[in-house]
């Protein structure tokens, strides 16, 4: 009798999972408007809401105000921020070059040394803007989210106008290792944005902790407050 319940028990759990992650799809849109400080408090309130309205502990929910907040204190750090894009952006535009320089002097190109030409010449145009940006954000300390959508958008399309550059002139030269460097790739980013996250959430917590224990205060989570009291707001 044991035995024929585990295969049933084992599919409430995954429907339970299932189910879980469905629901988080959908807060999806609440969790942008926690990143955004005009509608932080509006995001949280419906993200709280929602939670308390599927069944969520207090206690869970209180950890969760406190993940956010850390994670809204990574986001709004305007110097990890510079640093992260300049890495990115600069390593892809000299990238870019070298395979460009590369491709030009082979005088006739087939169709994806073609692609890879027109896919570089758009996204390094694109980077230099965005470091140009960056630059001007930073000499007048303009808040770097402002214009959040617009240069978000413009960078991202720039990141993957380059990515397919690149990995069009490598398929040029081998196609399986087009390929691999196309799944590698990915695989890579994906590990290495789980990672930043996690530093960077395990790096603030600790800072706070150690605060809490320097003061004898716990520290302010309640990020909604923070975000009625900026008087900043982003475009």
């Amino acid at each position: 009798m044991v035995e024929e319940k585990k295969p049933k028990k084992y599919m409430e759990n995954l429907k339970t999972e299932i189910s879980y992650m469905s629901k988080t799809m959908r807060e999806f849109p609440h969790l942008l408007k926690v990143l955004s400080k005009r509608k932080r408090a509006e995001g949280l309130e419906k993200m709280v809401k929602d939670m308390k309205a599927g069944g969520v502990t207090e206690e869970n929910i209180k950890i969760f105000q406190e993940l956010m907040s850390i994670m809204i204190e990574i986001y709004d750090d305007e110097k990890i921020t510079r640093q992260v894009d300049g890495i990115i952006t600069g390593g892809l535009i000299a990238i870019s070059l070298i395979i460009l320089q590369a491709l030009i002097s082979l005088g006739k190109l087939d169709t994806p040394s073609t692609v890879s030409v027109v896919a570089l010449s758009i996204s390094i145009p694109l980077c230099a803007c965005f470091l140009f940006i960056r630059f001007v954000q930073s000499a007048y300390r303009i808040n770097i989210h402002e214009w959040n959508i617009i240069i978000g958008t413009l960078t991202f399309g720039s990141y993957v106008i380059g990515f397919i550059g690149i990995t069009a002139a490598i398929w040029h030269a081998y196609a399986l290792a087009g390929i691999i460097f196309l799944i590698v790739s990915i695989s890579a980013f994906v590990f290495s944005m789980v990672y930043y996250l996690f530093a960077s959430v395990r790096s603030t917590y600790m800072k706070r902790k150690a605060a809490t224990q320097d003061n004898g205060e716990q520290p302010d989570s309640d990020i909604g407050t923070e975000a009625k009291s900026d008087p900043k707001e982003d475009m």
